[in-house]
């Protein structure tokens, strides 16, 4: 808060958290302690080092008492403690940075707001061919790990395009706070596209936003950002599709307001996907809660609540139906959502056979899929971001099996048994299901409605999604868990072999794809 209130409640929780943290009462070694102050005391010499190579790393551990097997664990732990910096590997050599502080210095030579430094920062893009220039004070091996560091850290993002990558990067911190040419480009997108409709425009009102939210959000977007159109407290995206434009949408957060504003152009998609990104971009902070959101429709509301209570506006206009998707994009799904699906009273166009008592997940793929303003391209997007959601339902009350991978069951031609095969998202592409990995399943236990419903949206979800299935080879359902415990240790193993999670930070952070897939979708244009 301004006024710095709340600290006492603050350090409270923040010892109550720490409390809770894996390994919290576990012994800290007496060759660690010696370890820590041998540090401290190395980097009060003036002829210290600021990085020593990751083997003279291990030789300094052992000579403190520290056990040869235990110097990558005392590494991952000083690291964690902010005692080292464990600098991105290289090709070459991986360094330890044994002076956090001074580390400093080399960020600041490019983020700064000295003049003869801001050379190397023009227009917030910090070339690859300068790097030799910008830390000629440091060893060249370093310079790699250095940049790698910005972009790990969510300070910078290397750009490319179409044919690859432009050698530059962008800083979010030396982004301008001036937002005059990133509103010229919304306005010259509105003038060259005046065939796209307005469409909604929503403000959310947070208790708080902390400094980070910005620069991960503008990460986060940068696979549809407008070149050139970012700035401090916003950007423009752009919703395209086989080089035609479909929609388009300005962003502007405002962290002293602690505000988020989207207005948008075209098809409702574009603007879910800005929302979603928002709310990706604020996990880890459990205190932020959303106080106020308002949908406007040409500034007409069509709704305004919080996360708690609603006001869903009597509103004659086409839109209202689209007024659940952004709630459900916002995290809210609990009674704001469900009073406007109330007044709604049909999902979509067509309502599930299954009791009504259904997932929110299930109810927002349904909807997706009989939304005739989205392509094949937008439905894989969205179901890609909804797959792990799909995935845990039922798991909390062990109804199901844990899987990190969607597997699909499917008839086994001249046989009554079944083949389970996990479903394969692939950029750009159209997805397929991944037969390399199949299970023979033998015996099948389904549980409930919330499995039948869930295989009603599949089997549409695959036919909208366009996978070639033959006749024979008919779906039957999605896996829910099997009585035979040899069957669920092979699914559980070849989803670990071949499905891995995206560690990046860009739009898709997070979702678990093939491993041979994991590349396209980390490398965004």
């Amino acid at each position: 808060n301004e006024d710095a209130s709340g600290i006492a409640d603050l350090l409270q929780h923040l010892v109550s958290l720490a409390g809770g943290l894996d390994g919290m009462d576990s012994l800290f070694l007496p060759s660690l302690v010696a370890l820590r102050k041998y540090i401290r005391e190395q980097r009060l010499k003036e002829s210290s080092p600021l990085t020593i190579a990751r083997e003279e790393w291990d030789r300094l551990a052992e000579s403190t008492g520290v056990q040869s097997w235990e110097c990558e664990r005392a590494l991952g732990l000083f690291h964690a403690f902010g005692e080292v910096l464990r600098l991105p590997q290289g090709k070459v050599r991986e360094d330890v940075v044994m002076s956090p502080q001074r580390f400093a210095n080399v960020l600041a030579c490019v983020i700064t707001a000295e003049k003869h430094r801001c050379a190397y920062s023009r227009r917030a893009l910090l070339r690859h061919s300068e790097t030799d220039r910008i830390w000629k004070d440091y060893d060249s091996h370093l310079r790699e790990g250095f940049l790698q560091f910005l972009h790990d850290s969510d300070l910078a993002v290397p750009l490319q395009d179409e044919s690859g990558p432009l050698g530059a990067s962008l800083l979010f911190p030396m982004l301008s706070d001036m937002s005059g040419e990133s509103n010229a480009i919304f306005r010259n997108l509105r003038a060259s596209y005046p065939e796209i409709p307005q469409g909604l425009t929503v403000k959310v009102k947070f208790n708080s936003l902390p400094r980070l939210f910005g620069q991960r959000l503008q990460r986060r977007l940068m696979r549809i950002t407008e070149a050139n159109s970012w700035w401090r407290e916003g950007c423009v995206t752009v919703l395209q599709e086989d080089d035609t434009v479909r929609g388009f949408a300005r962003v502007g957060y405002h962290r002293r307001e602690s505000e988020l504003c989207v207005e948008n152009y075209g098809p409702t998609i574009l603007l879910e996907d800005i929302l979603y990104a928002s709310r990706m971009c604020l996990v880890g902070f459990p205190g932020v809660t959303i106080e106020e959101v308002q949908i406007l429709d040409d500034g007409t509301p069509l709704f305004v609540g919080g996360s708690q209570t609603s006001i869903a506006q009597d509103y004659d206009g086409g839109r209202a139906h689209e007024v659940p998707d952004i709630l459900y994009r916002l995290g809210l799904v609990g009674e704001a959502a469900g009073a406007q699906e109330a007044k709604g009273a049909e999902e979509a166009k067509g309502r599930l056979e299954s009791p009504p008592d259904l997932a929110p997940e299930i109810k927002f793929l349904w909807r997706k899929m009989h939304d005739d303003s989205i392509t094949r391209s937008d439905l894989q997007r969205v179901t890609l971001l909804a797959l792990q959601e799909l995935c845990m339902l039922g798991v909390k009350d062990f109804q199901r099996q844990k899987l990190e991978a969607l597997w699909i069951l499917c008839a086994r031609p001249g046989s009554s048994s079944l083949v389970a095969c996990p479903l394969r998202p692939r950029y750009g592409m159209y997805w397929k299901l991944d037969v390399a990995s199949s299970v023979l399943v033998e015996d099948v236990h389904e549980v409930g409605s919330m499995h039948s419903s869930l295989n009603e949206v599949v089997r549409l979800l695959l036919k909208r999604l366009e996978l070639e299935i033959s006749d024979e080879e008919r779906v039957q359902g999605v896996y829910w868990r099997s009585d035979e415990r040899q069957v669920s240790k092979a699914i559980a193993s070849k989803t670990r072999d071949n499905y891995g999670q995206i560690f990046d930070s860009g739009f898709f952070s997070g979702v678990w794809v093939h491993r041979e897939d994991r590349e396209e979708y980390q490398r965004e244009a």
